[in-house]
Parts: structure tokens; sequence; C-alpha cells
């Protein structure tokens, strides 16, 4: 009886915290700095950033000039995503979870494991497979 109850109130609190979740659109991400938030949006360009051998992907907007959001993948993380993370998440859209920063006077996520940066499934080009409600 004590496992079962457990595992409720375990399940009960993982159900709690993904619901809690706050969903927003890259373009919004100023306003949530310091907050941990869920953003869907499109990568649009990455780079290899040398010699520190970090990753900067681009979302929200073309080019490191015009996006609303920069996912920083650390060199210490790079080797968990495998591949080139720069040239394979390039034109897909995804879900990216942490900390909101500001990196170079923008907003900012870094990243540091492959479940945090997530391609959205689609079936086709109108139904997402995952729904998110955006703020």
């Amino acid at each position: 009886m004590k496992f079962f109850l457990s595992t409720g109130l375990l399940l009960a609190m993982f159900i709690g915290t993904v619901l809690a979740q706050t969903v927003i659109a890259a373009k919004n991400a100023r306003k949530y700095i310091g907050r941990t938030v869920t953003i869907c949006d499109k990568i649009f360009d990455g780079k290899l950033i040398l010699p520190a051998n970090t990753i900067a992907l681009y979302a929200g907007g073309y080019g490191s000039d015009h996006q609303s959001l920069t996912v920083i993948i650390p060199a210490a993380s790079r080797s968990k995503f495998g591949g080139r993370p720069e040239a394979d998440y390039l034109g897909k859209d995804v879900t990216i979870t942490g900390k909101l920063i500001l990196y170079r006077n923008k907003p900012g996520i870094v990243v540091t494991a492959p479940g945090y940066l997530k391609p959205v499934l689609v079936d086709n080009m109108r139904n997402p497979i995952i729904s998110v409600r955006r703020e």
C-alpha cells in the first residue's frame, strides 16, 4: 500500500510540474529572463564558435543579428549531442527548455543535454503531435 501511495504522490508531482511549465514563443523571451521556460520555434542558423568550441543556435529569426533567442551548447556538453548540432538542427522546429539568461545582451538558454533541445515531431504541416499553449 505504501508503494502505491508513494508512486501516486510522485506521479502527481511530476504531472503538476509538467502542467506548470511556461511555454512561450522565442520573440517573447526577453520578458521572461531569469525564468525557466519552454520555447517552441525554428532554428534558423547555427555556428561553431572557436576557440571555445561552443555551439550557438539561433531561433526566432534568421542570422545572429535578427534572432530572438540564442541556444548555447557549451563545449563540455557538445559530445552528448553527437554529430554536428549547428547543422543537424538547422531548419528544424524544436522545443527548448531551460532558464533564460542574457547572452551578449540578447535572450539565451544554455543547453547541456539533448533532452532540453528536442525536434518537434509533426504528422503533417498543420497538426503537430505535441500540443502546446503559447502565451
